[in-house]
């Protein structure tokens, strides 16, 4: 068995503005503790600022953090390279941008310990803007994979959040990221959450999820947008092969945020695509009506769609957006 309980993996990009304070919260949060079964793995990604610099000088100052640096190739090939160095019993993630509370290790390490679980699932904070608001799993203590499997097609609070998760790392072998823009988390997870048969959740908001306005989440190309129905496809397909109990609302939450994007209508390509997605609400309407887990607002957007209604939707939405 390893000496070294956690392995905290964090992939950085142009990161110099935010890296200290996450790094700083880690540090803060283990150190209360007095155990030494902690390393940090962090992995530059080709940054153009002092990314790199600052994590040497972290690297040099405490003997638990390690460094790497690598070619420019994305957040998936740099998460790929930080599992290449693992030598820890369960694996976590870490968003360069975001930060940890000061019980964060203690309550996790705790949890680990004792439980044994093949993953450890925690709550966290949303903090957008000067607000903070907790984000809390409507899960229990002990969950069940499918219990698990379900909640998280629902799109809600637990949504597919490596940074939520602490894994077994052999579970880990054999899995490595996509090269795609988004969803990668939700891609390997489809992979690895199947393995897991021993959940425990920790019901403690102890992570701080950055909200960034400027994020690629929230300024997605409509090709990324297409890529994301593809992932999401993918995976109801092969949760629906396994029989597992599942909610079409993170199916049709990705159709619909192509469909009313703002740049999807007028090249050849993306008129087709719609057409498609329009095929196929009117396949599933009833499927998606009949789901409870399908949120009342994503109703209203697909019957707008199904009764080509959804031109007056977006100009309600927009008058919506300027009296705000």
């Amino acid at each position: 068995m390893s000496d070294i309980l956690m392995s905290i993996l964090i992939p950085a990009y142009n990161a110099s503005s935010y890296i200290c304070q996450c790094l700083d919260s880690i540090i803060t949060s283990y150190e209360k503790g007095s155990r030494n079964d902690i390393e940090i793995i962090c992995v530059d990604d080709g940054s153009k600022d002092d990314t790199w610099e600052i994590l040497q000088e972290y690297a040099s100052k405490y003997k638990y953090i390690r460094a790497f640096h690598k070619v420019n190739g994305g957040v998936g090939s740099a998460r790929n390279e930080a599992l290449k160095h693992v030598r820890g019993e369960y694996i976590g993630w870490v968003d360069s941008d975001d930060f940890v509370s000061e019980e964060w290790y203690q309550a996790i390490s705790q949890g680990l310990r004792m439980e044994r679980p093949d993953c450890l699932l925690i709550d966290y904070y949303l903090k957008k803007d000067n607000e903070i608001l907790k984000q809390n799993i409507q899960l229990g203590e002990k969950i069940t994979k499918e219990q698990f499997i379900y909640e998280q097609s629902l799109e809600r609070e637990l949504g597919n959040f490596l940074y939520l998760e602490f894994i077994r790392a052999d579970f880990w072998d054999g899995i490595t990221f996509p090269d795609l823009h988004m969803l990668e988390d939700m891609a390997v997870l489809t992979e690895l959450v199947p393995k897991y048969e021993n959940i425990y959740h920790v019901t403690k908001n102890l992570y701080y999820y950055v909200m960034n306005n400027d994020s690629l989440t929230h300024n997605a190309s409509p090709d990324i947008l297409w890529s994301n129905i593809q992932v999401v496809k993918k995976r109801y397909e092969k949760y629906d092969k396994l029989g597992y109990t599942y909610s079409l609302n993170d199916l049709l939450e990705q159709l619909l945020r192509y469909w009313y994007h703002s740049d999807c209508s007028f090249e050849k390509e993306k008129v087709q695509r719609k057409e498609h997605i329009r095929n196929v609400i009117k396949e599933y309407r009833q499927k998606f009506l009949s789901d409870e887990g399908v949120s009342p607002k994503n109703r209203i957007k697909l019957n707008c769609i199904y009764f080509h209604l959804d031109n007056l939707l977006k100009i309600i939405l927009k008058i919506k957006r300027i009296l705000k």
